[in-house]
């Protein structure tokens, strides 16, 4: 078969208890890597379909990884969002 060059899809596999994988979901594609090499390859996203750049956050990686953008958001990312705002221009009254 002869190789493709593509962005590939990835899903997790687990081996038994202790072994992970991370293989390629596209029909066709053989490729496969262990999880310890996975973050920072190109993927495409399971839920807007768009390549984007694997990455690891509190809990991991996730089983089948989505873009940044798909993420869901929580209060505490609004919060944050809230706290950007630039400075008010309030006048010093005190003597």
């Amino acid at each position: 078969m002869p190789v493709q060059h593509h962005v590939h899809k990835y899903k997790r596999n687990r081996l038994g208890r202790e072994y992970t994988v991370y293989e390629c979901a596209l029909p066709d594609c053989t490729h496969y890597l262990p999880e310890s090499r996975i973050v920072g390859k190109k993927s495409i996203c399971w839920v807007c379909g768009k390549a984007h750049v694997i990455y690891k956050d509190s809990n991991g990686v996730l089983a089948r990884p989505h873009c940044r953008a798909c993420t869901k958001t929580t209060k505490k990312d609004k919060k944050e969002d809230f706290l950007d705002l630039p400075p008010l221009n309030i006048p010093n009254i005190l003597p």
